[in-house]
């Protein structure tokens, strides 16, 4: 969905809440998420409330996608 958007000027972003920031396997759902995504397809608006209240720590987030944020 993302690609068909960008060919046609728009982008889709993905808005987290704090379950996406659960571990398993040392992995959060987010990682999962934009591990899975192209960088070009899919961007991140980070909640940082919810990142944090998910027990993570948004500027980590933010330098792990920069460019992507």
């Amino acid at each position: 969905m993302g690609e068909e958007l960008r060919n046609e000027g728009m982008s889709l972003s993905y808005h987290n809440h704090n379950f996406e920031m659960k571990k398993y396997d040392d992995v959060t759902a987010l990682d999962l998420i934009m591990k899975h995504t192209h960088k070009n397809n899919l961007s991140l608006e980070l909640d940082v409330a919810w990142a944090a209240r998910g027990g993570q720590d948004p500027a980590s987030i933010i330098a792990r996608y920069s460019g992507r944020v």
